[in-house]
């Protein structure tokens, strides 16, 4: 028997609601974004748009791939329009049905795309790929996925359900309508998925929600596509929360290496030690949470957010997210700092409010909303 070849298509799916805060923590996921969104946009949209905006996009990329050579050395620092080949990069970038639309002569063409290239090759890798993508989002929506479903159990009404960073888990009758908002990623506690029935296509994917006591059910045509969105889900809470997967994939386990198990244990063994003093401040991590980056320390990241205790009533915190490669080298100095400032009580110094023990481990403390006092 032939064993079945696999195929793996390496993509970008969980997408910060800015591109230049990916730019400024993920340079190469990027750099990559914008590969991804561009070539989707010549398969699937390129030969639909007007001549304008087709013309600047090649030569952004056309300016953008001298700039790369130039970088590796391999031709003048200064572009040469003569040995630009500018028939062929606009044969390259810009479909047929866009040149027969507009109805251009091909001298004015030609030069329209040269003087396009030269004004863009004074420009940055990183700002020519930041233009491209302001130009790209306008055609795809690179940030957002539509899945064909049904809001509750059961195939009745179908409509869009979308997800993504600025509309988080929202629906539509259709591509006219307006959206309607049923949740937010950050709030997704747990994500499972079932058959509807034994033997039907139809799956259903459940979310326990943060703040909800019911849980919120969508039923897709088929498991797979059930699987997809569950996996969509789970990797933008994973990402908003700094936190692990909620969703165990079908027929995957999860693989903790060495390193990240030797952490776990020594956690747990801090976490069985951890003192009184500290147990009393600790809170659940479903009660926090985390809205926007707002810097970085030697721990890791901190956020604005927002912590709704038990009794329903909420405050602004600001949360320290311990860095996971850090731990549990770093926890017991965490654990310090949370005693240490739970023994002030005044007016001008920021309060703790808790810890959450499970890792990554939170500390949240009160939010200085108007940032750290200067000198006088």
């Amino acid at each position: 028997t032939s064993s079945a070849e696999l195929r793996f298509e390496l993509r970008l799916r969980f997408i910060p609601q800015s591109t230049y805060e990916l730019l400024l923590t993920e340079s190469k996921a990027f750099f990559y974004l914008h590969e991804q969104v561009f070539a989707d946009f010549q398969k699937q949209i390129a030969w639909k748009i007007a001549l304008e905006p087709a013309l600047e996009l090649a030569a952004l990329r056309v300016s953008r791939d001298y700039i790369e050579k130039q970088a590796r050395g391999c031709i003048e620092a200064r572009l040469d329009a003569d040995s630009l080949d500018a028939e062929a990069a606009i044969s390259t970038f810009i479909p047929d049905t866009v040149l027969m639309t507009a109805n251009v002569k091909a001298k004015d063409l030609k030069k329209t795309f040269v003087g396009l290239v030269k004004k863009f090759s004074t420009l940055s890798a990183t700002d020519s790929v930041l233009r491209s993508l302001s130009l790209l989002i306008e055609f795809v929506k690179f940030d957002l996925e539509i899945f064909k479903a049904s809001i509750g159990a059961g195939w009745s009404s179908p409509v869009e359900f979308l997800v993504g960073p600025e509309v988080g888990m929202s629906y539509r009758i259709n591509e006219r309508c307006d959206m309607s908002r049923l949740g937010e990623l950050r709030c997704v506690l747990e994500v499972t998925v079932r058959k509807m029935e034994a033997h039907a296509d139809k799956a259903i994917v459940q979310m326990k929600l943060s703040g909800s006591a019911q849980p919120m059910l969508i039923t897709t045509p088929s498991l797979e596509i059930a699987e997809s969105l569950a996996h969509l889900i789970d990797g933008y809470q994973a990402m908003y929360n700094q936190g692990p997967s909620v969703y165990k994939m079908r027929g995957l386990d999860r693989c903790d290496s060495i390193e990240l198990k030797a952490s776990k244990a020594v956690a747990c063994r801090e976490e069985r030690n951890v003192p009184n003093n500290v147990s009393d401040r600790r809170i659940k991590r479903e009660h926090v949470t985390l809205k926007e980056l707002i810097g970085g320390g030697q721990f890791g990241n901190v956020y604005k957010g927002v912590y709704c205790s038990p009794g329903h009533s909420t405050q602004s915190v600001a949360i320290k997210v311990c860095k996971l490669e850090n731990e549990p080298a770093d926890t017991q100095l965490i654990l310090q700092e949370s005693h240490l400032m739970r023994r002030f009580r005044h007016e001008n110094i920021v309060a703790l409010v808790g810890v959450c023990m499970e890792s990554p481990m939170w500390l949240v403390i009160e939010l200085a909303s108007y940032g750290e006092v200067g000198g006088l």
